[in-house]
């Protein structure tokens, strides 16, 4: 790290965070402006008598202030976390079809000047992907256009903390021991941090694939797993800002102790926090109100205090892979039997026969059999409206005919297809049911042996 390069770039900070601070008082005018114009508007409102149409003009009027001052504070939020540390990187690139080399910032948001000139560019920008995956030289990345090919002559790192440099790296040169050592040894709190500063380009592959439609990231504990999951959350609302929000996304956290050391890596790279449930949080959502079911916890504890009890072998079982395809067998098998009408109905002179009733039925196996046996009876409501029985008056009503196809069903409820299940893999004694309390382990199978009577989407 040369004296001439620190001076440079020390230099360059302060413009930066002079343009930041102009930014702040800019968004802060405008807040204050804006919460005026809304105070007005309700004043006026509380105050005169206006016509109907007057009225829900100015109610508009105050919802539309109302969301640009929400947008105004997420922008002031992302000013004050640029003014902390407004970028980590730079490239120098120079576009193949170009004359002049461009000077690119990288930091944690986008920061444009008032001709809309990017200062800064968001890491999860197309252009900052050269970043994370190329050294000097050639380079490109894609964009809404196609690929985009140059050379980089420069890359360089930056640590700012506080609005103060603390080193500026040329990327091509080898990292000074005392930086490395200075970097290995900060302390860090009980909160995950974001690391966009060091991701990798294998890292970066990872946050930034968009052809797999599942992706597994296996690695050792402390790897960076759980980081790079988020950081490829963060990328994917920043790409599909348009037609994905933080809402529609759901982390599955083994705890609450890690959901809360997470917490904080997508509100620090600008994204709202988005819903965490832990897999007791889903079970409880799942069973009916009238099951409770043990907690993983109390899975953990008593395996641990009981390792070689019929409690933990159950819990073995069902852990197991053979179970799990065992219980995707049963469920295939019976959704192709549970309905069995061993007669033909008869309405006056209309008769519907059991073969239609079975046909009609699979007909609908995406559904659960609830909202079959509801399908199959509006089908042969249908049918008798349109034939001499439609003359006759004791069609039955929708009630009375789902009661009557009900009675064809093997099973009536999800406990007795559990228990049955059990029964036909010969292994009854690992069941031990109790109606009103299942043991962990049974949760989950038990659900989606549930799923197959539910008015409710079926899991697959």
């Amino acid at each position: 790290m040369t004296s001439d390069i620190f001076q440079e770039e020390s230099i360059r900070l302060k413009e930066m965070i002079s343009h930041l601070e102009e930014e702040k008082d800019y968004i802060n005018h405008k807040i204050k402006k804006d919460d005026a114009d809304y105070h007005d508007l309700k004043h006026y409102l509380s105050e005169f008598t206006a016509d109907p149409m007057e009225m829900y003009q100015n109610y508009r009027s105050m919802t539309n202030i109302d969301k640009t001052i929400d947008f105004y504070y997420s922008q002031l939020n992302k000013v004050k976390k640029l003014l902390e540390s407004p970028y980590f990187g730079r490239i120098d690139f120079k576009f193949e079809d170009g004359d002049e080399v461009e000077e690119f910032y990288i930091g944690k948001f986008n920061l444009a000047d008032r001709d809309n000139d990017i200062l800064i560019y968001d890491w999860r920008a197309p252009i900052s992907s050269m970043y994370y995956e190329y050294e000097l030289g050639q380079a490109a990345y894609e964009a809404q256009v196609g690929m985009i090919h140059g050379e980089i002559s420069r890359k360089r790192q930056y640590k700012i903390k506080d609005q103060q440099l603390q080193y500026a790296l040329e990327s091509s040169m080898t990292i000074q021991d005392d930086v490395l050592q200075r970097e290995l040894s900060t302390t860090s709190d009980d909160r995950m941090k974001t690391i966009i500063s060091t991701i990798q380009k294998e890292q970066n592959k990872i946050v930034r694939n968009e052809s797999a439609h599942t992706l597994v990231i296996q690695g050792v504990a402390g790897s960076g797993k759980s980081a790079i999951a988020l950081h490829r959350i963060a990328y994917l609302l920043y790409k599909h800002k348009e037609k994905l929000s933080s809402d529609q996304i759901t982390i599955i956290s083994p705890n609450k102790i890690f959901a809360d050391f997470i917490a904080n890596v997508l509100p620090e790279l600008g994204e709202d926090p988005v819903r965490e449930q832990t897999f007791d949080d889903i079970a409880t959502a799942l069973l009916p109100n009238n099951i409770k079911a043990e907690s993983l916890y109390e899975q953990t504890k008593r395996i641990i205090e009981e390792p070689h009890s019929n409690y933990t072998l159950r819990v073995k079982l069902k852990s197991s892979l053979a179970f799990f395809k065992q219980l995707s067998n049963y469920i295939k098998n019976i959704d192709s039997n549970i309905f069995q009408p061993d007669e033909n109905m008869h309405f006056g002179d209309t008769i519907i026969t059991k073969e239609y009733l079975l046909s009609r039925f699979h007909s609908y196996n995406n559904l659960p059999v609830k909202q079959r046996l509801d399908e199959l009876s509006n089908d042969v409501l249908d049918i008798l409206k349109k034939s001499k029985a439609a003359e006759i008056k004791n069609i039955p009503s929708k009630i009375d005919l789902k009661k009557r196809l009900s009675s064809y069903l093997k099973f009536s409820d999800a406990q007795s297809i559990y228990i049955h299940f059990f029964n036909v893999i010969n292994n009854a004694d690992a069941l031990n049911w109790n109606k009103e309390r299942l043991e962990y382990q049974d949760v989950f199978p038990y659900y989606i042996v549930s799923t197959i009577l539910r008015a409710s989407s079926r899991l697959t």
